[in-house]
């Protein structure tokens, strides 16, 4: 496809970790118009750090970047295919269709946000048991979970899903079930709250937690109930 859209390309394979993170943060990125990223999420996310610690971070981020699904989760490409109109695909199709966008030439802007596991001396409100709490930025977990279906790629803030304790396990399967299509706040089930918010706080009660920062959002498991600060 890049061939037949007559697409100059130089191939980069990654060979260890943080390759990528290096690559972008020493190289002379002037004499390439795009910087196209084949993987899953996460080496998305070396290639922004990357730029990130550039002494001309603010203009090397208005070059485009472009990601292609060759992962397992593929949230981001899903989400820009969802974007662009396109139905809800996965695998092949979804690679087919992020590459007729790139050759297409279609790009917008899209938002980041940054990760502190410092305290902002926020006042914690209220202390609760959950059995989830996501926060995303885009509308897709994975190829078949549209999470947020009202998220924007740049509208300005993150889309924070919490579960409340209590919960039953039939009713925590149908939500799981309707996240595939989107409807799960259609089921208007009592335990799950979602609030779209500008920057928020998760804190364990105990000094043992677990927290997962990826292409979907931090995630913290039942049985480590946090407390929750919004803004």
């Amino acid at each position: 496809m890049l061939a037949d859209a007559d697409i100059a390309t130089t191939l980069f394979i990654t060979e260890r970790p943080h390759h990528a993170h290096e690559k972008v943060r020493d190289e002379d990125l002037s004499q390439w118009d795009v910087l196209v990223i084949m993987s899953g999420d996460g080496l998305l996310y070396e290639v922004v750090n990357g730029i990130m610690e550039r002494p001309d971070w603010e203009d090397t981020l208005k070059k485009p970047l472009c990601i292609l699904p060759g992962g397992s989760g593929n949230a981001l490409a899903a989400s820009i295919n969802h974007y662009a109109g396109n139905d809800d695909v996965a695998k092949k199709k979804l690679l087919t269709n992020c590459t007729f966008i790139l050759c297409k030439g279609l790009h917008t802007q899209m938002d980041l946000v940054s990760l502190s596991t410092a305290s902002a001396h926020w006042t914690v409100v209220p202390e609760e048991e959950f059995v989830f709490v996501y926060a995303i930025y885009q509308s897709h977990l994975g190829t078949n979970l549209l999470m947020a279906p009202a998220a924007g790629l740049h509208d300005g803030c993150m889309h924070l899903f919490y579960l409340k304790a209590g919960v039953s396990r039939v009713t925590l399967l149908k939500l799981f079930l309707a996240m595939a299509r989107g409807t799960h706040l259609d089921l208007n089930c009592p335990h799950l709250h979602y609030v779209p918010v500008q920057a928020f706080r998760l804190e364990p009660w105990v000094a043992a937690g677990i927290m997962t920062v990826d292409g979907g959002g931090p995630f913290t498991p039942s049985g480590q109930p946090p407390a929750l600060s919004q803004k």
